[in-house]
């Protein structure tokens, strides 16, 4: 009899076991169900572009070489001793109600290494040859560049056809926009 009991127990010690963990551990994650973008209603918001989104370590030889500023032997080696932490972010904002598009781009580079009084006038003076549209803060306290600038446009009939033509598809959550080759470039 005490055998009955007990394995009558252990059964449905199992089952309610089996009960919770069916359901309190239950994950709400779904794929994603991706449809084509057919209205710039769906597009509407703000999305952040992910190729040009996220961060860069290197040294600050190479900042000022991808930027096409040429240095001299002199700042090479002052420059390859520092590192550039670069953190940049560019967002999207597709506005249905005003017909608009607005672009917008940060980018905040740190500095760090030994000797950053000598290394931030060469960064300093450096930093002007870049020649690049927007906004510049420099920061000699925490040895920082930030870089910003903002591009608005109204959008027409041609433009809402060239955007809706691209082949683009969104999630079904709104959260995501993928490319005609399955990347996702947006997201929120």
């Amino acid at each position: 009899m005490n055998h009955c009991i007990y394995r009558t127990g252990a059964l449905l010690l199992v089952i309610f076991t089996g009960i919770f963990m069916s359901s309190g551990c239950a994950h709400e994650y779904r794929e994603d169900v991706w449809e084509s973008i057919t209205s710039l209603q769906q597009l509407n918001g703000t999305w952040t572009v992910l190729e040009y989104s996220g961060t860069a370590n290197y040294p600050a030889a190479k900042y000022f070489e991808k930027n096409k500023v040429s240095l001299t032997d002199e700042d090479m080696i002052i420059l390859y001793s520092i590192n550039a932490l670069e953190i940049f972010e560019e967002t999207i904002t597709y506005s249905v109600d005003d017909n608009s598009i607005t672009e917008k781009s940060t980018s905040t580079v740190f500095f760090s290494g030994s000797d950053m009084d000598t290394a931030w006038q060469v960064i300093y003076g450096l930093s002007f040859q870049i020649g690049q549209m927007g906004n510049y803060a420099f920061d000699s306290d925490t040895y920082s560049i930030e870089y910003s600038w903002k591009y608005e446009y109204n959008i027409y009939d041609t433009k809402i056809k060239e955007i809706l033509s691209q082949g683009w598809e969104i999630n079904q959550f709104q959260t995501k926009i993928r490319d005609n080759k399955g990347i996702i470039i947006m997201a929120r």
